[in-house]
């Protein structure tokens, strides 16, 4: 069975020596007992979600996403799959865990009742349409309270990672260019090929820093909720209760105050954005999708 943080304070606020000594205690006890080394598949091919740093090493939201699993003395290698593929590499067990996007027209969902989810996600990064400001002048955009159908005269670029026609339910009447590389739709933002690109707040700030370009926010597009997925075809009755295990210790974390610690490089970014907002139910956390 699976290890699941429990242990309760006395009355009163315990130090936060006490507390960083009894999560400790207990990290090592999990990482004696249950470590594992698992697959992890990446759903885009570029930072910050999946990408290794100058010296080779992985440095994405992967990676810190499973920090609450590596606490527990487990391991990970990773591979990049395209998300419209992810779901069947999971349902096949060729994967152990991901990170999913699961949201309509964004994923198709053939009978993968083999596939553990978070019931709720594990972030959601809002999408924004945003332009670049060296062309920002020439372009008239309208109003940002504009609905996205009334932008038909603008040509919008758009990651898709799906096979899906009916993309965010958008109409026909858009002028809409899709990509299946962030890369080559940043660049083409840049280069004045596309008016408006959807991409998340996460995606600007690496792009920006990488191509050394200044975007801007026109119109707000839509969100994209993120749930971590466990194979059940890999890893049997196991990919339940690690769900709920990663669910109920990052709960714990919340709860003591140390997920800085853990999420350090993103704390500051929409990657934690939820943890403002949502409160975990006292209950399985889990189910299949």
């Amino acid at each position: 069975m699976l290890y699941h943080h429990s242990y309760d304070v006395k009355k009163g606020r315990p130090s936060g020596t006490f507390i960083a000594l009894a999560l400790l205690a207990q990290l090592l006890v999990a990482s004696i007992s249950f470590a594992a080394e698992y697959a992890a598949g990446g759903f885009h091919q570029e930072g910050p979600y999946n990408y290794s740093n100058a010296d080779g090493q992985r440095q994405d939201v992967l990676v810190d996403s499973l920090e609450v699993l590596r606490k527990h003395g487990d391991s990970f290698t990773y591979r990049v799959v395209p998300h419209g593929r992810l779901i069947y590499e999971l349902m096949q067990g060729s994967i152990d865990v991901s990170l999913l996007i699961i949201a309509p027209t964004m994923i198709d969902t053939p009978n993968a009742d083999s596939v553990v989810i978070s019931k709720y996600p594990l972030f959601e990064t809002p999408i924004h349409l945003y332009s670049d400001n060296k062309y920002n002048k020439q372009k008239n955009f309208p109003n940002p309270d504009t609905a996205i159908t009334d932008l038909g005269r603008y040509r919008i670029g758009i990651y898709r990672p799906s096979s899906t026609t009916a993309f965010f339910g958008l109409k026909d009447n858009l002028n809409i260019t899709y990509f299946t590389h962030y890369e080559s739709a940043a660049k083409s933002l840049t280069s004045d090929r596309i008016d408006l690109l959807a991409i998340d707040p996460l995606f600007v700030d690496y792009w920006e820093k990488k191509l050394s370009v200044s975007w801007k926010k026109q119109f707000i597009f839509s969100s994209a909720p993120v749930h971590i997925a466990f194979s059940e075809k890999a890893l049997g009755e196991k990919a339940m209760r690690l769900c709920n295990t990663y669910w109920s210790t990052l709960k714990k974390l919340a709860q003591e105050n140390q997920l800085d610690a853990v999420f350090h490089q993103y704390r500051k970014t929409q990657f934690m954005k939820y943890l403002s907002t949502f409160e975990q139910q006292e209950s399985n956390y889990c189910r299949l999708l």
